[in-house]
């Protein structure tokens, strides 16, 4: 194999190399560096020392916190009535106390009688017999 050597490095390149893949010196050809044997022999020269500064080391990850999952039962509505599994409907009706209000209005001052059927009070139905749920 032969190749020239690097005086910085002491790297074997390739014949045809100008310049060091390791340390990126220029190299001189056969006729310039003496003979390769006595470039072997003899120890590269020391290179000065590099302070590289300390890599800042990240700090730990947290750790994940354990998650409880609490079982939930799946909710099973029966009607009392008919034993139906379909939820309930909400149904809004007029209050007693808004037809109240209504036949007193209606009574006392005529325009503003449709104020008592504004109150509304919301109601469960069973969905298949229509029975008032409380």
């Amino acid at each position: 194999m032969s190749g020239l050597l690097c005086n910085g490095c002491g790297l074997l390149n390739e014949q045809v190399a100008v310049i060091c893949s390791g340390c990126g010196a220029q190299l001189l050809s056969r006729e310039h560096s003496g003979s390769r044997v006595d470039r072997i022999i003899s120890a590269p020269e020391p290179r000065p020392a590099v302070s590289v500064p300390p890599v800042p080391v990240p700090p730990p990850a947290p750790t994940p916190m354990p998650v409880h999952v609490i079982p939930v039962a799946p909710v099973v509505y029966g009607c009392p009535y008919c034993k139906s599994p379909y939820p309930p409907m909400l149904v809004e009706k007029i209050s007693a106390g808004g037809w109240i209000v209504f036949v007193l209005l209606l009574l006392v001052c005529l325009p503003l009688c449709w104020i008592g059927l504004l109150m509304k009070e919301q109601n469960r139905v069973c969905a298949t017999c229509h029975a008032v749920l409380s």
